[in-house]
């Protein structure tokens, strides 16, 4: 029983950490992309800001 439950909290775990390197992936692409233009800095300054908040 015991063996079974580290098995689906590492599984777990996993999953999860897979998901928020995606879109930790996803927000800093975002990011990299937005930052070629002046333009977009006020946008910059937000996905940078949450890009700190979630790493």
């Amino acid at each position: 029983m015991e063996e079974t439950e580290t098995t689906m909290d590492f599984v777990d775990s996993k999953r999860k950490r897979s998901t928020q390197k995606a879109l930790m992936t996803k927000l800093y692409n975002e990011l990299e992309k937005n930052m070629m233009s002046r333009d977009n800095i006020d946008h910059v300054k937000v996905l940078f800001q949450k890009l700190c908040e979630r790493f």
